[in-house]
């Protein structure tokens, strides 16, 4: 519960993502590009969509079924360590304009009830505000079971992610 009320946080500053790698950088590339697409048990086909390269690495993971706007996109970049091998530093963020829209329709919607509520003197004033109330809960809810998809897609992700950096023998 704590996550998921701490994750709409998550709009205004992104997840921050490191991973330590025995792969040099050339190899890290080639294991992330090898396979894209995983299932998960129980949840169906997810598919990591995006661009991998030395310089930068720009993934997202989603369902084939479905889109979400809240979707976390990994923005990162390759940096080779001394001793060998390589570390994966980043973050996960939503594209930019999807809490900008957002906020905006919450606002509208607030103004919208605030208004409304302004003006009610008796219960039949109630009437009219039940587009911008509904409007405002439409928004809410969306918000959050996008959110919470988004999380499901993170997790998912990084999972992908360190299985093919960190190789198990």
């Amino acid at each position: 519960m704590t996550r998921w009320w701490f994750g709409w946080l998550r709009w205004w500053q992104g997840t921050p993502f490191a991973l330590r790698s025995p792969l040099s950088v050339a190899e890290a590339v080639a294991a992330l590009n090898a396979d894209r697409a995983t299932i998960l048990r129980g949840s169906g086909v997810r598919v990591v969509v995006g661009r991998i390269s030395p310089d930068l690495v720009r993934l997202t993971s989603k369902r084939r079924s479905s889109n979400n706007a809240w979707r976390p996109v990994l923005r990162a970049r390759f940096r080779p360590l001394p001793g060998g091998g390589c570390e994966l530093i980043g973050s996960f963020d939503i594209q930019p304009l999807v809490p900008l829209f957002t906020t905006l329709w919450l606002i509208l919607g607030l103004t919208g009830l605030i208004v409304g509520l302004a003006g009610v003197r008796s219960v039949s004033d109630l009437a009219p505000l039940a587009a911008p109330l509904g409007a405002l809960a439409l928004v809410v809810t969306i918000a959050a079971v996008g959110t919470r998809a988004g999380h499901r897609d993170e997790e998912h992700l990084r999972r992908w992610i360190e299985r093919r950096l960190c190789p198990q023998p």
